[in-house]
């Protein structure tokens, strides 16, 4: 994709600086219908590193500059020192296309007319170039040991890239990253800074092998989507794949939490059981037992569904027993562990 310049948007006799991300090694430059240039301008186009200034270049031929070609590639023009590029005069053109820009390099595409003997700025814009986008994206992402609230997960990085990007968002797909865009991730979801739609966030940037798992932690019961991006440099020069590659993007559904047995209270003929909620759960299941192992289950209370509720009026046949209870939460095909064991005895 070519980069448009407008030079209706520069502003002359003034240093102007707009830094964007240019998305490959090409810039065109578009000449408004009123702009009336001096024929006499002269356009240079100069590298430098970020952050530090290109002095004001005035020692510049006055003969033999030809007028500024329809296209030019700036690896083939004569440069006048280590940085800059002599483009040529001011032509009759209503657009001009540059080739050959270098990745990861910061420019400035300037005018200079000669004024009072000298050369002096009357044009300056500013911009950079990205790394190279990786050709490939990262594969094969794997989940183990996934648990109620953490999981262990590893991928292929793409063998042409520097680095990997992990990102997750619960519920839907993760917002892609954009180029130029910086991340701090934390390996405990929800801590790192959220993404664009407030629910995609950064987990890992960098290298592994693939054979290294990497834990993340703070996680709980639902879906959530994993994708891993390769990208090319860092800071404002890095530039994503955001492509999907073989098994990347994946998702997982964790499990649900267990209850915990939390209180029980005698009434007239019943017991009042309560227990800890459990997010995500749709229904909780409660199981009476005469005996810890709950080989001897408790007629109508061998795997009861109490619904949506963590307390529950359980009838007491017979005061003087022991009996053991416990608890789960369900959702559809997800079902916890089962609580702690809760013994009641007169």
């Amino acid at each position: 994709m070519k980069y448009i310049i407008a030079l209706l948007l520069l502003v002359t006799c003034a240093y102007s600086q707009k830094l964007r991300n240019i998305e490959d090694t090409s810039l065109e430059i578009y000449y408004p219908d009123d702009y009336e240039g001096n024929k006499d301008e002269i356009f240079i186009f100069a590298y430098t590193q970020p952050d530090i200034k290109i002095d004001v270049l005035r020692t510049l031929p006055t003969e033999g500059i030809v007028p500024i070609q329809k296209e030019v590639n700036l690896r083939k023009l004569k440069q006048t020192d280590s940085t800059y590029y002599i483009l040529g005069k001011n032509s009759n053109h209503d657009k001009i296309l540059l080739t050959g820009l270098l990745p990861k390099s910061y420019f400035e595409l300037r005018s200079y007319r000669f004024m009072n003997g000298e050369y002096r700025t009357s044009m300056i814009y500013g911009t950079l170039t990205k790394a190279t986008e990786p050709l490939e994206s990262p594969e094969g992402i794997i989940f183990k040991n996934t648990d109620t609230d953490h999981l262990f997960i590893t991928w292929k990085d793409a063998i042409n890239s520097e680095g990997s990007l992990l990102l997750v968002s619960k519920d839907k797909p993760p917002i892609p990253p954009v180029d130029g865009e910086l991340f701090h991730p934390s390996l405990k979801y929800g801590t790192s800074k959220a993404v664009n739609d407030g629910a995609t966030y950064s987990l890992f940037s960098g290298r592994k092998d693939y054979s290294e798992f990497i834990k993340i932690d703070n996680l709980e019961y639902g879906t959530y989507y994993f994708q891993v991006y390769s990208y090319n440099g860092d800071k404002e020069y890095i530039n994503y794949n955001i492509n999907p590659g073989p098994g990347n993007p994946r998702e997982v559904t964790m499990k649900l939490a267990a209850p915990e047995m939390d209180d029980f209270d005698y009434l007239e003929e019943t017991i009042e059981l309560e227990w800890t909620e459990v997010k995500g759960a749709e229904v909780y299941e409660l199981q009476v037992a005469l005996d810890p192992e709950f080989i001897t289950l408790v007629e109508n209370y061998e795997l009861m569904d109490v619904g949506k509720t963590t307390k529950f009026e359980m009838y007491a046949e017979n005061a003087e027993r022991h009996y053991y209870v416990r608890v789960r939460a369900r959702n559809g095909r997800n079902i916890s562990q089962w609580s702690n064991i809760m013994e009641i005895e007169d």
